[in-house]
């Protein structure tokens, strides 16, 4: 059954999160999933969907001001900027258009023992049209899904102005 995305938030480390419109998403993938239930409090247990491997494909053409950005304290960047300085990312939230979503907490580890930092566990690549690749899964590899001729080639942008098409997005807008 197919069902059509609105729209998907990355949440971080901190709950905050980056809304994306699915028309700036190439590539998505969210796989090796597995269900949890648990007690989370006295009188309440909750149900978790736990994503062992993700890739996302985000058309730089996100970073636009008139879009989206992120703010972080006093300061305001980009959400490319924003994934990639902090790599903390610990769950994808996915929302259709018929109302619905879908929670997918993601592989996360920190380097040292304590309890917050960037995830070694995520991948982040940034190719020469200014797209961001990310791979997360204890085993994930961007390699796994795309060649770096997919990713930096020359068919590269010709997928991408594909996709932006079918997306409804107009390519000469989006170029600014």
């Amino acid at each position: 059954m197919s069902k059509f995305v609105k729209f998907i938030d990355i949440v971080f480390e901190n709950c905050e999160y980056v809304r994306i419109p699915f028309s700036f998403l190439g590539v998505f993938y969210i796989g090796r999933i597995s269900t949890k239930v648990e007690r989370t409090a006295s009188n309440a247990i909750e149900k978790h969907k736990i994503a062992k491997k993700v890739f996302i494909e985000i058309f730089a053409e996100v970073d636009d001001e008139t879009l989206n950005s992120c703010k972080e304290g006093n300061i305001t960047m980009s959400i490319i900027n924003r994934i990639v300085s902090y790599s903390d990312i610990t769950q994808i939230k996915v929302y259709y258009e018929d109302g619905s979503e879908e929670q997918y907490l993601v592989p996360y580890k920190v380097k040292d023992s304590m309890n917050y930092g960037p995830n070694v566990y995520q991948k982040n690549y940034i190719s020469k049209l200014g797209h961001l690749y990310l791979a997360i899964g204890k085993k994930a590899k961007l390699e796994s899904f795309l060649s770096d001729e997919d990713i930096n080639g020359t068919d590269a942008k010709v997928r991408h102005d594909i996709l932006l098409s079918c997306n409804g997005i107009d390519i000469e807008q989006a170029k600014g």
